[in-house]
């Protein structure tokens, strides 16, 4: 509880400090796609980003919980993501990156022993890739990422002793939650929806070697409305044989 009190002070007091900044220099200007009418400045993610990492290592040193190991592998895809909101990447460039990252988390991150046979880790590997691409797809929205991250990571910590170091990010989560609401004063951005989407892909892998079959689960069928959509979206654009890499206006929340 004091790391999420903690987490969500400093967020919330250091987003003002970094909007100025934004303003200038990096705002979403609205398109056919956007469900924001207004100018919004983006690349906010960069606050929570900062305050989960930098409190893990406080309240939950690497030699106490493997999941600190994974708030900071995390950090690399999420500087890349800052530069996709400066200048947009390509979509091959961008999944390279996100191969690379979901290669660490398999290597440092004691998986279920069936996901280390050969066949199973390219299912597994494909399947964090997704993960991670569909919590991208779901920040369309004003609050709608952040308020799921929460509710999600939230369950994860009450659920499981070894998750307490997501309780940083859902702290800063909710101290960024107020200036993401609708209407937005600042949208995360790729450096703060790549960043989670690491987060919970990692997290749901770990919980399913380290706790019960019913705890990964419960964790996974939280997670099921904020994936129900991206799924469904992906499904149809490759039966009607469309790009599933170029942007669209199909989903439930559009």
């Amino acid at each position: 509880m004091t790391s999420i009190i903690i987490s969500a002070l400093i967020c919330f007091l250091l987003v003002p400090l970094i909007l100025p900044y934004l303003k200038r220099n990096l705002v979403d200007i609205p398109g056919n796609r956007s469900s924001h009418s207004k100018p919004t400045p983006r690349g906010g993610g960069v606050s929570f980003v900062f305050v989960s990492v930098l409190l893990s290592l406080l309240f939950y040193p690497t030699s106490s919980n493997p999941l600190t190991y994974l708030i900071l592998a995390a950090l690399p895809l999420s500087v890349i993501g800052f530069v996709d909101d400066f200048v947009e990447l390509s979509a091959s460039l961008r999944l390279v990156f996100q191969t690379l990252t979901v290669f660490c988390i398999v290597y440092i991150l004691p998986l279920p022993t069936s996901f280390q046979n050969s066949f199973w880790i390219f299912i597994l590997i494909p399947l964090m890739i997704a993960i991670i691409n569909f919590v991208n797809f779901t920040d369309g929205l004003d609050g709608l990422l952040t308020g799921c991250l929460i509710i999600t990571l939230l369950c994860a910590v009450i659920n499981s002793r070894d998750a307490q170091p997501l309780s940083c990010i859902v702290g800063a989560l909710l101290g960024f939650l107020p200036w993401n609401w609708s209407p937005a004063k600042v949208f995360m951005g790729d450096v703060g929806s790549l960043f989670l989407g690491v987060v919970l892909s990692g997290t749901l892998f770990y919980l399913s070697s380290s706790e019960s079959l019913y705890i990964s689960a419960s964790f996974l069928l939280v997670m099921t409305p904020l994936f129900a959509d991206a799924s469904l979206c992906l499904i149809y654009r490759l039966i009607s044989r469309q790009s599933i890499f170029q942007a669209h206006r199909l989903h439930l929340y559009q």
